[in-house]
């Protein structure tokens, strides 16, 4: 089974927008009851407990207008499921992508995050 990990950027909080976005192009969320069928809801249960999204950095403007911004590393259940995919790419950013989600001790911030090139 072939999945993709992605690091979207949303610029509204619409509820289920990346869920009902990524589901409209063929590529539901991993453990997604609602915008996946019930044979890859089960599917995906048997490797991951869980709806397999994090918010990885939530970013505002407080009551006096100062930018705040919160980052929070994969929780434990979610690492343990990434632990199990393995990278099909030959050029190896695949891979350092994938260990950065997995070993990272320090959070990037948005613009850090690397890329994949075409």
């Amino acid at each position: 089974e072939a999945v993709s990990l992605l690091v979207l950027r949303i610029g509204t909080g619409r509820k289920h927008q990346i869920r009902a976005h990524t589901a409209h192009i063929g590529h539901q969320t991993i453990c997604d009851g609602r915008y996946s069928s019930a044979a890859t809801f089960h599917a995906d249960g048997l490797w991951c407990a869980r709806n397999f999204l994090h918010r990885y950095r939530l970013a505002f403007r407080d009551a006096c207008r100062n930018p705040r911004q919160v980052v929070d590393k994969l929780p434990a259940d979610l690492c343990a499921a990434l632990a199990q995919v393995r990278s099909r790419g030959s050029s190896g950013q695949s891979e350092a992508s994938l260990r950065l989600w997995l070993e990272e001790e320090q959070l990037l911030g948005w613009d850090e995050l690397p890329g994949l090139t075409s």
